[in-house]
C-alpha cells in the first residue's frame, strides 16, 4: 500500500502531461495525404465507443486570419490514452506502418440537432513506428493543446456557439480498412465569434 507521501507524489506526477501545438497553417507540418480519413470502413467493427476524455476550452484569440484555440484534454479513464499528432499522413500511414490511428478535431455548432454544421477542423495521424506522431495521456493527466487554424480550415459563423469535438478510428495492420469512428467527445464549453473577437462561454 502506498504511503501518504508516495500517494501524493504519484498524484502529482499524473496531474499534467504538458502542452502540444497543432498548427494547421504551417506548410512544414502539413504534407501530402492519401485520403482525408484513410481506409475503407469495416462494417463488422464494434459499436462506437465514447473515449474517456474531458475537453475544456481555456482561451481563443484571433491572430489576423488565424485563430488560436487553447484547450485542456483530461484522461478521465483508467488506462492510457494515445492521441495522434502528425499531419503527415503519407509518412506516418505508410503500408508497412502498424498501429495506425486517425483522429479528428473539429469545430461544430453547439446544437442538439444531428445536422449541426461542421465549421472546420484538422485530421491527425499516428503509428507505432513514429513515436513523435502521438502523445500519451495517463489516467488523470491533463494535456494542454493549442490548435492554430485559419479561414481555410475554419469558417466561423458570427454569434454562433461553437464546440470542439474529438473522435478517432484505427486502421488494421497490413490492410487499409478502418474501424468505425468513436463517438464524438464534445468540449464542455463553447467559443463565440462576435465583432471580430473570440470569447469562451460556459454552457
Amino acid at each position: 500500500m502506498l504511503t501518504n507521501i508516495a500517494l501524493m507524489a504519484f498524484l502529482l506526477a499524473q496531474s499534467t502531461t504538458g502542452q502540444v501545438v497543432i498548427d494547421a497553417t504551417d506548410p512544414a507540418t502539413t504534407h501530402s495525404t492519401i485520403g482525408a480519413a484513410g481506409g475503407v470502413v469495416d462494417r463488422y467493427s464494434p459499436p462506437a465507443a465514447l473515449l474517456p476524455l474531458r475537453i475544456t476550452l481555456k482561451s481563443c484569440e484571433l491572430l489576423g486570419k488565424k485563430l488560436s484555440v487553447k484547450m485542456e484534454i483530461v484522461n478521465v479513464g483508467r488506462v492510457d490514452q494515445e492521441l495522434p499528432l502528425s499531419m503527415d499522413q503519407a509518412l506516418v500511414h505508410s503500408k508497412t506502418s502498424t498501429g495506425r490511428r486517425t483522429s479528428f478535431i473539429s469545430l461544430s455548432e453547439d446544437t442538439s440537432s444531428s445536422r449541426a454544421a461542421t465549421q472546420g477542423g484538422v485530421v491527425l495521424f499516428s503509428s507505432r513506428e513514429y513515436k513523435s506522431s502521438q502523445v500519451t495521456i495517463v489516467p488523470g493527466a491533463i494535456l494542454t493543446v493549442a490548435l492554430i487554424t485559419d479561414d481555410h480550415n475554419f469558417r466561423p459563423k458570427a454569434d454562433v456557439k461553437t464546440k470542439v469535438f474529438f473522435q478517432e478510428n484505427a486502421i488494421r495492420d497490413g490492410v487499409y480498412m478502418r474501424s468505425g469512428p468513436t463517438a464524438s467527445v464534445a468540449s464542455s464549453n463553447s467559443l463565440v465569434m462576435k465583432a471580430g473577437q473570440c470569447t469562451i462561454t460556459e454552457n
